[in-house]
């Protein structure tokens, strides 16, 4: 059913695109309607064209973009992502991106997510439930679709992750009861 809605949503932002083709927020949100539809090659062209504005790219579309390639064309150009891992003003930001370089093992990064019930710590353990079961998916290790089920299973509805995660697992056959809840990721993780 969100593959569907997915869709759906693939369809209205291709509209609004050619309203407003060039309002980069719009290519920053399809690309990521498209991968969480697994749609990985127009998900990595829409997210490229977001991020390729002259002094104005943003990290997590580039942990995005790396992703992207490596499941597309098993590129694994760390260029970008070593630049969050030194510069990114968030710690947590930087956490991601060593990560997603080999830097820390996912045990250590699991382990450096938020604990609490915060809103802030439920984020960090979407998003390193989300990472850590695509990197799995990426190496083809087993234990994806446990990290998958964990990260939505957080219930961060309005995180990128929370959308990407039930893709993933919808696409391994899962299935879940209609949501009542506004499953709008916002743009920003």
């Amino acid at each position: 059913e969100q593959l569907g809605r997915l869709h759906g949503a693939v369809d209205d932002l291709n509209r609004v695109v050619e309203l407003r083709p060039d309002d980069p927020d719009l290519w920053k949100a399809r690309g990521i309607a498209f991968m969480a539809a697994g749609d990985n090659q127009r998900a990595l062209e829409d997210l490229e064209r977001f991020n390729a504005r002259e002094g104005k790219a943003e990290d997590y579309p580039w942990f995005l973009i790396y992703l992207l390639r490596w499941r597309t064309d098993g590129t694994r150009d760390t260029t970008h992502v070593k630049e969050v891992s030194v510069n990114a003003k968030e710690p947590w930001t930087r956490t991601v991106a060593k990560l997603l370089i080999g830097e820390i093992s996912e045990e250590e990064f699991i382990g450096s997510a938020g604990t609490s019930d915060d809103e802030q710590a439920r984020g960090e353990r979407c998003e390193a439930y989300y990472y850590s079961g695509l990197v799995r998916s990426l190496r083809g290790e087993d234990g994806v679709r446990d990290l998958m089920m964990k990260c939505i299973a957080v219930q961060k509805l309005d995180f990128v992750e929370y959308a990407l995660a039930r893709g993933e697992l919808e696409r391994m056959g899962e299935t879940f009861p209609p949501s009542t809840e506004s499953e709008t990721p916002d743009q920003n993780g």
